[in-house]
């Protein structure tokens, strides 16, 4: 990762394929009709479940449930690429025909089995068909208000039945619940079941690498000198670095606590070591908020007179970011500012 040595943060909006309707011709419709069709598609037997695994940036995929003359299997269905990004959503757009969704069923990479025992497999289905699938109409914050989360993945579960429902992940977000959480739960640890982690793949984890894309100076509305660095992953999640140059420990300390009343959610706070390579070590105040109206994810910390902020989509790509920088700092600090 070619991460610049100052610790800059900035605010950005960046909306994914799915959100950004009215700026380019997005088929939404149509994009879930042939995910249903594709997914569907029953090689043996009959088909009794379906969950569909939707992520923003990557490939589409699905677990099948199906009753075969040899019992329950359960099979992985996936893409080689997303569909969403090749077909529906872009300038180039076009809604597929009938002979175009029988293509985009040939683009169907693989269907592999999933390393589930029939016993657990069937005890999924057996709780499925007692669950309810009515679902709130929007994931909530632990105040109640729904929660616009522009980045992520969205699960569709289907049964044979023809129920269906369409669910936010919140997993990894505090405070945060699903549309249907025991519906939810369902679908995490049948994902936790069906593919555990690989030792060996956990040792071998690949750090997220972050490009540079631009570079900005000026001044903010009270006169404080203001850089930033707009930076993109390799998944193209942007995130957005700013640091604030308020002259005083006690203007950074004001700043932040401004941030943390404005806040919809707070999902951690307390105090961070700041310890750059030469100069003296601090103790700071951080937090990671929701900014309200954005769905936008914030790291916000004093660092002597200046306030840093960063702010992505992506909470695993902000944090992410954050820990690199510092470790960045702990080897070369010729540009931290204190």
């Amino acid at each position: 990762m070619n991460l610049p040595r100052i610790a800059l943060f900035l605010v950005v909006l960046f909306l994914p394929y799915r959100v950004v309707a009215q700026q380019a011709k997005c088929d939404v419709d149509t994009y879930q009709k042939t995910l249903n069709a594709v997914f569907s598609q029953v090689t043996r037997g009959e088909r009794v479940a379906t969950v569909q695994v939707l992520p923003s940036f990557e490939a589409e995929w699905a677990i099948a449930f199906d009753v075969t003359p040899e019992g329950l299997v359960v099979s992985r269905i996936s893409f080689r690429k997303q569909l969403w990004s090749q077909w529906f959503c872009g300038p180039d757009a076009a809604t597929p025909t009938p002979s175009q969704r029988i293509g985009l069923a040939k683009a169907i990479e693989e269907r592999t089995p999933v390393p589930l025992a029939r016993e657990s497999a069937q005890r999924f289905i057996d709780g499925l068909a007692r669950m309810d699938f009515s679902t709130d109409r929007c994931p909530r914050n632990s105040d109640g208000s729904c929660a616009y989360l522009r980045d992520g993945v969205v699960y569709v579960v289907q049964f044979k039945d023809g129920r269906s429902a369409r669910l936010t992940d919140v997993t990894d977000l505090n405070g945060m619940s699903s549309e249907n959480p025991t519906l939810s739960n369902w679908v995490t640890e049948l994902l936790k079941e069906s593919f555990p982690p690989v030792p060996s793949e956990a040792r071998a984890h690949e750090e997220m690498k972050f490009t540079l894309l631009i570079i900005s100076n000026g001044h903010s509305e009270k006169g404080f000198a203001v850089s930033g660095m707009n930076y993109e992953s390799a998944a193209h999640v942007k995130v957005y670095l700013k640091i604030v140059h308020l002259g005083s420990r006690d203007d950074t300390k004001k700043e932040y606590d401004d941030w943390l009343k404005k806040a919809v959610k707070i999902i951690d706070q307390g105090t961070t070591h700041d310890k750059p390579a030469t100069k003296p070590a601090t103790t700071e105040d951080r937090a990671v908020i929701l900014v309200p109206n954005t769905g936008v994810f914030t790291v916000v910390a004093t660092a002597g007179t200046v306030l840093r902020t960063i702010q992505s989509c992506s909470l695993d790509a902000a944090v992410e970011f954050e820990r690199q920088a510092k470790r960045n700092e702990s080897v070369d600090d010729r540009w931290v500012s204190r």
